[in-house]
């Protein structure tokens, strides 16, 4: 069980945790490193982030299911710790996939709205809101999503757990979806170079 607590500080349980590395300009940026005794234990080979801004049955319980299934799984926000920002939580889930640390990731909010906008803004991320298992399915197969966001108030135990499952069925993208991904990049890198506004008229000011 690894307790990623983030760019931000806080407690990280050894041997995995956050390391900074400076960039250009006098900036950094930050990775979530596993040790060697972590990759020796994750039987399946796969990792999972998981995070929410508030502790909750769902999220809790997802966690230890895929513990259950062979995977390991780091926790972010809420996920065993205290209640942590929503902009925060999404963010370090979705720098997780981005970065490659991890396969991929689920954030957990109360509608599920807010974490999905935030973890769409890392480069690199495809998050999908799903409230049903065959949305899943969709978002893996015709989407190739990597973040999967749910709602805390929508969601009960046993459909997150089938939400889940289906979202960790053994697929690959579709074919014929394929110029429809690439397009999603090429969208994104496309504002990112123009610098393009928010469209929040909260965070443009």
């Amino acid at each position: 069980m690894d307790q990623a607590a983030g760019p931000a500080g806080g407690p990280a349980a050894p041997p995995g945790g956050w390391t900074r590395f400076p960039q250009a300009g006098g900036q950094e940026t930050t990775a979530y490193h596993f040790g060697v005794a972590e990759q020796q234990h994750a039987p399946s080979g796969r990792r999972v982030v998981i995070g929410s801004d508030m502790r909750h049955p769902v999220s809790e319980e997802l966690a230890l299911r895929l513990e259950e299934r062979g995977l390991r799984v780091v926790r972010c926000g809420a996920v065993g710790a205290p209640d942590s920002p929503w902009p925060q939580v999404a963010e370090q889930v979705g720098r997780l996939v981005a970065q490659g640390a991890v396969d991929s990731g689920i954030v957990c909010c109360w509608t599920g709205t807010g974490v999905c906008i935030v973890a769409n803004k890392v480069p690199g991320v495809r998050a999908a809101l799903c409230g049903d298992a065959q949305t899943a399915r969709g978002a893996r197969r015709w989407n190739d999503a990597n973040v999967l966001a749910l709602s805390l108030r929508a969601t009960s135990v046993a459909v997150a757990e089938e939400i889940v499952d289906a979202w960790f069925e053994p697929t690959t993208p579709d074919p014929d979806e394929a110029a429809n991904i690439r397009a999603v990049g090429e969208i994104e890198r496309r504002y990112r170079r123009r610098g393009a506004p928010t469209g929040s008229t909260h965070a443009d000011r």
